[in-house]
């Protein structure tokens, strides 16, 4: 989460890994989560640091 926060700032960076969380398992509370809900919600954060740091937004240019 650090590295996302830092990447794309800290309100995004939450947001993003709230909305990581709330596509696997909406009613469920992140800390009963099982192991395969865990990699799964790890995979998906790693694919959107992934396609965010390759995003122009990345680099500063937001689109409009």
């Amino acid at each position: 989460m650090d590295k996302m926060c830092s990447l794309m700032g800290y309100d995004k960076g939450i947001q993003a890994c709230v909305d990581a969380k709330r596509e696997i398992k909406p009613s469920t509370p992140i800390y009963e989560l099982s192991r395969r809900d865990d990699k799964y919600l790890i995979h998906k954060l790693r694919n959107t640091y992934t396609s965010y740091k390759n995003s122009p937004a990345s680099y500063g240019y937001e689109a409009e």
